[in-house]
């Protein structure tokens, strides 16, 4: 059922339905809580996905709150030099800086960067 719920959000998201997609990404993480411990990578994806829903609402409050609960989960189910968090990383600073909040913001970005160079290959030029 959870699945079923992120493919509604996904359409969506297509639509810019954000609050409709949204209101699908609550109830997938409310089904997945149900049977999941609260630490699965799985949840990450759902924090990680409601987060940018309420970025797109213009809700940076809630969409910190939900990236930093990704971030949180990634850091105690993922190896510390996983990709993943290249990402998380950079929602989280373009939501403090979105917060005005630019000194966790550039901590956040910086952390990206660091995080994006173990994964940079020698040909990368960007």
């Amino acid at each position: 059922l959870a699945a079923t719920y992120i493919d509604c959000a996904l359409v969506q998201q297509v639509y810019k339905e954000h609050k409709k997609a949204l209101d699908y990404l609550l109830k997938a993480r409310e089904y997945q809580l149900k049977y999941l411990p609260d630490t699965h990578p799985i949840l990450a994806f759902l924090y990680n996905h409601i987060g940018a829903m309420y970025y797109r609402l213009k809700d940076y409050k809630a969409a910190l709150q939900n990236h930093l609960q990704c971030l949180k989960i990634e850091q105690g189910s993922l190896p510390e030099d996983h990709i993943a968090f290249v990402a998380t990383y950079r929602n989280v600073a373009t939501t403090y800086e979105k917060m005005d909040n630019f000194s966790e913001a550039f901590k956040y970005a910086q952390l990206a960067v660091k995080q994006s160079e173990l994964h940079r290959k020698d040909d990368d030029r960007d």
